[in-house]
């Protein structure tokens, strides 16, 4: 039998079950700050969900069958967990924000996939020991809860490795998979305390910090405040909100070579391409600033820049507010934003989108081919770096660019049906399908459900990078139509 077709659920949730309670497990840190906070009626709201993804996810591993799974299981496990754990992740914001719970779910999903579209319009009236589990849920999302798991739990071995590349994950800073995971926690780790010593040392108080920090080299982009960083007003916080949302699109593989080998990471493609893009795209919108709002030369390439590092990273940060976000989100800048968004930040970072690596692999490839038509006779490796590159990675990275837009121009088509302007709902679209969290107003909790779960399901789906949803969904229509057979 094949590997498609393999009938049984049963072992897939075996490392589902352990992948759960190993997640409930963080629902349980709040709980110290809650006291610490004086909010201790919030402490069931955090109880309570943990002990049921534990006691589910201990049942669902205990009884059910293990086995070697293979890479399009493992594919699976990673798509149901994204969508299983906001399921827990949503229950103490909902309880405690009273929230309904499509707009918690969404909450959730937007946390953990380290999005930042929310759907609090006042988060500085929540409870402190709430602002910190949603930024803990994009810290935690921002390296991936598969990740979290085999930091955990996992050993080195065939699982492991199927489960990493299951999460759009395929770098090693190690020969081990397992072990590789541990050096990148570290790092962010070593990033999130930087981070949290510099907000704290350009003015932010010392809980804003934290916060910024956890959700800054996440990518992700929830905020203590209203306005964003915008709040504060202040260049130096925005300045460190730069580095931390760069250091969070760069590879790990890039910063264990600085930080371990002292490895130059100007040589890296990704990163030089991260550093032409901005030189583009950042004068650019200030251009346009300058010809469409009252800004002067400073503000507007201090909004720009801040802005397009928080588009190309997908943190979703924004000083918008500082300058009347309506006012600076015109047409073109709009359009500009959108198309860093889709772009993203490295491969293995934190962040989303299409990546880096593909739009430089795209453009070697186009080089590539027009030296070929033109000196036929020359043999040409396709090289990116020092490392060659086959013809069949172009193609799965050409493929899964044609998705990522399909999937994209159907979310915003939807959207648009709703009475919203296309050009904002593929702004909205794009930031939800790249975890960026940038909006133009459209994400509200007055939003009506169906493009809610649009959102959602893009927040999902770009999470994954596509392939692992399109394994469960795959895998649903055929044990559908394995039960519409007539018996032998």
């Amino acid at each position: 039998m094949s590997e498609l077709a393999r009938p049984s659920f049963l072992e897939d949730l075996h490392v589902l079950g352990l992948i759960m309670a190993t997640f409930s497990l963080t629902i349980l840190l709040p709980i110290p700050f809650c006291i610490l906070f004086g909010e201790m009626d919030l402490i069931p709201m955090f109880l309570a969900p943990a002990i049921l993804g534990l006691a589910l996810g201990c049942l669902a591993h205990g009884l059910t069958p293990s086995g070697e799974l293979s890479l399009y299981q493992a594919m699976r496990v990673s798509a149901i967990s994204w969508a299983l754990l906001p399921l827990l992740a949503m229950i103490p914001i909902m309880l405690a924000g009273k929230m309904h719970w499509l707009s918690a779910y969404f909450e959730a999903m937007s946390g953990l996939t380290a999005t930042g579209l929310t759907m609090f319009a006042d988060v500085e009236a929540l409870p402190r020991s709430l602002l910190l589990w949603r930024s803990l849920l994009e810290w935690f999302g921002g390296m991936g809860v598969i990740v979290l798991f085999l930091s955990i739990l996992a050993r080195p071995g065939v699982l492991a490795s199927r489960l990493y590349a299951s999460e759009a994950r395929r770098e090693r800073i190690r020969p081990s998979v397992v072990g590789t995971v541990r050096r990148i926690w570290w790092i962010y780790i070593l990033y999130t305390a930087l981070g949290a010593i510099l907000f704290h040392l350009a003015g932010m108080p010392i809980f804003d910090a934290i916060n910024h920090s956890m959700t800054a080299i996440a990518t992700g982009g929830f905020s203590t405040k209203n306005g964003s960083l915008a709040h504060y007003g202040n260049p130096l916080i925005e300045a460190v909100g730069i580095l931390m949302m760069a250091l969070g699109a760069t590879s790990f593989s890039v910063h264990y070579g600085l930080l371990v080998r002292g490895e130059n990471p100007l040589r890296n493609p990704e990163v030089v391409a991260m550093l032409a893009l901005l030189a583009i795209f950042v004068p650019s919108i200030a251009a346009c600033l300058l010809a469409y709002s009252s800004m002067g030369v400073p503000d507007a390439l201090r909004f720009s820049l801040f802005e397009s590092v928080s588009a190309l990273s997908g943190t979703g940060f924004t000083i918008g507010p500082l300058y009347g976000q309506a006012k600076v989100y015109n047409g073109f800048t709009k359009l500009l934003l959108t198309i860093l968004m889709v772009i993203g930040g490295g491969y293995g970072s934190t962040s989303s989108a299409i990546k880096l690596f593909r739009l430089v692999l795209a453009i070697k490839y186009i080089r590539w081919a027009l030296k070929k038509e033109l000196f036929p006779s020359i043999a040409l490796p396709l090289k990116i770096g020092d490392r060659e590159v086959e013809i069949n990675e172009v193609l799965e990275s050409f493929r899964l660019m044609f998705l990522y837009i399909a999937l994209l121009a159907i979310g915003a088509a939807i959207m648009a049906a709703f009475g919203f302007e296309i050009g904002d709902s593929l702004f909205e679209c794009a930031s939800a399908q790249g975890n960026v969290g940038l909006s133009v107003g459209i994400t509200s909790e007055a939003l009506p459900p169906i493009p809610k779960l649009v959102l959602i399901v893009e927040m999902w789906v770009g999470r994954l990078e596509i392939l692992p949803a399109l394994a469960l969904i795959r895998s649903f229509r055929d044990a559908i139509r394995r039960e519409s057979l007539p018996m032998p």
